[in-house]
């Protein structure tokens, strides 16, 4: 095997390195009595030296081999959001507590069975039923923890994360409103504060202030409007799925996690697809998926055969990746300072705001228990 010139240059300072002690020993000993010293004090001062260049030698080495620690965007700054969430993972909403809250069957029963879970406080008798539920289902507070814990660079993100929900919460939205599915109620776990109790609020162009992406901005209202023209959702998912692909540019941009933005742009893939086999059962077109394949960022992707009545949904995606995160977030004896991390961490917790609203909606007779279980964004 034929070695370069650099390679023999490490092999000789490898060699060397044990050397520098010896060397400065017998020095010493002989240079010793010329500087009125003993032989054995000369020696041991040149001990000392020897391993002080022995030591600089392997660093020279370390930083010639790239052994050296590099510099790691990803866990510098996402390492403060690793310990908030290694605090809260824990707080694990299973199976067994959604029965319960299914099991309900009246007002003051499903507020007593909240409190009994620690869901809510004790003093959920002095406040309104509907903003002690809207407080249980509410996401906006978990978004705006993280974000405070969060890098500047993380916080751009956490920004495509927003706009990814908020379309996708106005899709689902949607779906119920025009649509007539009661089941998609439940997924309408907002990233913001509403107000309104009613579904429909959500339904205008407004909610544009919510956004913040100024390309994603720019296409909301086209793809509201279409929605509305052609009866259909995809436009909407479409513009959702677009948005969780920006937020994996980010990511990768950043330095943070290039395998888990793959992830990401799988799933934005696969709700992509599900946004153009609603316009294929409908035989429609939409100039909103058109512009975001233009763009290039989506054309890639492959559509799988659909038979009508039979189309995939965006909740199941989401579940099978919800699933993914919650084994991520529990195979780890410590949260580690990744993207993949921390971002698993809002999805399950999203699921568990998404789990939690079914159960409600259950317990009030909005939908049936069977279908709330069948339903839920945790795992069973």
């Amino acid at each position: 095997m034929k070695l370069s010139s650099e390679d023999l240059k490490v092999a000789f300072i490898a060699i060397s390195i044990g050397l520098e002690p010896v060397i400065f020993a017998v020095v010493g000993w002989y240079v010793g009595p010329r500087l009125n010293l003993t032989n054995t004090t000369g020696a041991l001062i040149g001990v000392v030296v020897g391993l002080g260049v022995m030591f600089w030698r392997i660093w020279k080495l370390s930083s010639m081999l790239g052994l050296r620690a590099r510099h790691d965007p990803e866990r510098e700054d996402l390492r403060p959001l690793a310990s908030f969430i290694e605090v809260k993972r824990h707080k694990v909403i299973d199976k067994s507590k959604i029965v319960k809250i299914v099991d309900a069957h009246t007002p003051p029963q499903l507020l007593a069975t909240l409190r009994d879970l620690s869901l809510i406080g004790h003093d959920f008798y002095l406040r309104k039923l509907d903003e002690v539920l809207n407080e249980v289902v509410d996401f906006s507070k978990t978004l705006s923890e993280v974000w405070a814990q969060s890098s500047i660079n993380f916080i751009k993100a956490l920004k495509a994360f927003n706009d990814f929900l908020t379309t996708l919460c106005v899709n689902f939205a949607f779906r119920y409103e025009v649509d007539g599915d009661r089941l998609a109620k439940g997924y309408v776990v907002l990233p913001f504060k509403f107000e309104e109790a009613d579904v429909r609020g959500l339904l205008h162009e407004g909610l544009v202030r919510h956004l913040t992406d100024g390309e994603i901005k720019e296409l909301y209202p086209k793809a509201f409007k279409e929605a509305l023209t052609i009866n259909s959702r995809a436009p909407l998912l479409a513009l959702s799925a677009y948005s969780l692909m920006k937020m994996g540019e980010v990511l990768e941009a950043n330095g943070y996690g290039r395998a888990y933005s793959r992830e990401v742009n799988r799933l934005a893939l696969e709700l992509f697809s599900i946004a153009v086999n609603e316009l294929r059962a409908k035989s429609e077109e939409s100039d909103v998926v058109k512009m975001i394949k233009q763009k290039g960022k989506l054309t890639k992707v492959r559509v799988k055969e659909f038979r009508k009545g039979v189309l995939k949904r965006e909740e199941d995606v989401l579940r099978f990746f919800i699933n993914e995160a919650h084994r991520v977030l529990a195979s780890s004896a410590r949260v580690p300072p990744t993207a993949r991390a921390v971002l698993s961490y809002l999805f399950v917790e999203w699921g568990k705001k998404v789990s939690l609203k079914l159960a409600i909606m259950a317990a009030n007779n909005e939908i049936t228990p069977r279908d709330a279980l069948a339903s839920l964004m945790i795992p069973c």
